[in-house]
């Protein structure tokens, strides 16, 4: 009777999982920019939804997790990129705002100081 210990094998789907999630993994980390608050929590929350995103897209190959992780490493800048645009536009409107509105105090002023070099007070 042999009594040496069975060696567990991986299940090969299980595997397969693994090794497809790994390839994410590696494709997100070497493309994705750095968070702009590059925190380990941050970069950590990041890469688990840039993940969550990649399994949505359910690849079954390394192949396709590494286009599904190509996909989300451009989409997430591409968001990015969307919302600074939104607040630039936020900011350039309030600047926009404020300039139209010291022209106007220096336009005033300017008539002030016409009228009183013409003799006239305001």
């Amino acid at each position: 009777m042999d009594h040496a210990p069975e060696r567990h094998r991986p299940d090969p789907a299980q595997q397969l999982l693994r090794d497809i999630h790994n390839r994410a993994v590696d494709t997100l980390r070497g493309t994705l920019p750095p968070p702009s608050d590059d925190t380990p929590k941050v970069r950590a929350r990041r890469e688990h939804a840039a993940l969550a995103g990649v399994a949505s897209l359910m690849p079954a190959t390394a192949a396709e997790a590494d286009l599904a992780a190509r996909h989300v490493a451009a989409d997430i800048p591409a968001n990015d990129c969307l919302s600074l645009a939104g607040q630039l536009r936020a900011q350039a409107a309030s600047m926009g705002r404020e300039a139209r509105g010291t022209y106007a105090a220096l336009r005033r002023m300017q008539s002030r100081a016409s009228r009183a070099r013409q003799g006239r007070h305001p």
